[in-house]
């Protein structure tokens, strides 16, 4: 996959999408040759097809404008999301792309004489968003720049594996000796203070003994 932060205004090809340049045609056949000298234990490889007949494209059409409509529309709102957000903008680049392609796989399996629907569209972008979303989640609690940011990512997934509350003591022993207590102290105030995490005054308990400090994650 190649990624890239640059964002190109969307428009039409200035070449057939469905027909290959002939120069890459041509350097992919001396790949496959260059490949094929080297091939282990002699084994030939199966012949190139060079045939001139080309396999039938099937060209799948939005239904109506409406569906165009919903499709630009859902490109205009990754667009914002990308330009709000530094990790969208890498992670949703080819979120409109999946999304339509899933709803083209959908219309043509239904028949392969079908167009894309707005029901179609409804899937392919809600799985589609759901993917980019979770993949912008999942590298916002596994990708880290430093060991404090490392540190406090680890806290935040202990809290949530925990169904998202949890108690100091419990929270210390999931830790061990990984994190410093006094660290440990200044993640949980940084994380308060940036929203992520409340720290409610502690709780004691109907039976008496200490005061038990819980930590719960802001949904």
């Amino acid at each position: 996959m190649l990624m890239t932060e640059q964002k190109v205004k969307d428009r039409d090809p200035l070449l057939n999408r469905d027909e290959v340049p002939e120069s890459i045609v041509e350097r992919l056949k001396s790949i496959y040759a260059h490949c094929e000298e080297r091939a282990p234990n002699g084994t030939p490889y199966p012949p190139v097809h060079t045939s001139a007949g080309k396999p039938e494209t099937i060209i799948v059409p939005y239904y109506d404008d409406e569906a165009k409509c919903m499709h630009d529309s859902f490109m205009s709102l990754i667009e914002v999301k990308r330009e709000e957000s530094s990790e969208a903008s890498a992670l949703m680049v080819r979120t409109a792309e999946m999304a339509v392609r899933i709803a083209t796989i959908i219309a043509i399996g239904r028949n392969p004489n079908a167009a894309i629907t707005t029901a179609d569209l409804s899937i392919g972008h809600a799985v589609a968003m759901w993917s980019a979303e979770t993949m912008i989640e999942g590298a916002g609690l596994y990708m880290s720049v430093n060991e404090n940011q490392a540190n406090a990512q680890a806290v935040l997934r202990i809290i949530r594996e925990k169904g998202g509350s949890i108690s100091h003591r419990d929270l210390s022993r999931a830790i061990g000796h990984k994190i410093k207590v006094r660290d440990l102290k200044d993640i949980l105030q940084s994380l308060e203070a940036a929203g992520q995490i409340k720290i409610p005054k502690p709780f004691s308990p109907s039976t008496g003994g200490h005061p038990i400090q819980w930590y719960l994650l802001v949904k």
